[in-house]
């Protein structure tokens, strides 16, 4: 089952066969509890920079291992991810998000540009 979630990116990156909807953390921290109503949790995601006006990816990333059977863990691992990771790191970034529902369906957004 394809699950749609209606959240608009920041911005994306385009892969030919596929966008890849990109968020500023904020804008993560942001919808976390609208994906919490809706049972939606974050698996993990990747790290990207703007480089010469492109966007490139950094090769960092994170993952939840126990994402849906701890929804809690999800939020809290991504949240300190976010915040760890731009405390370390002083520019700006966007980050992909990898989500899922309670039957662990992938959830993919519908408004990427």
């Amino acid at each position: 089952m394809r699950v749609l979630l209606n959240i608009k990116c920041d911005d994306y990156i385009d892969f030919g066969d596929y966008k890849e909807a990109l968020f500023t953390s904020k804008h993560i921290m942001e919808v976390i509890p609208e994906l919490s109503e809706n049972k939606i949790y974050v698996l993990g995601g990747d790290v990207y920079k703007i480089v010469d006006g492109k966007i490139t990816s950094t090769g960092d990333g994170w993952y939840i291992d126990d994402a849906p059977q701890k929804k809690d863990v999800c939020y809290k691992k991504t949240v300190a991810f976010l915040k760890q990771y731009e405390k370390n790191n002083k520019e700006d970034f966007l980050f992909s998000i990898v989500l899922c529902d309670e039957n662990k369906n992938r959830v993919e957004l519908n408004d990427i540009k």
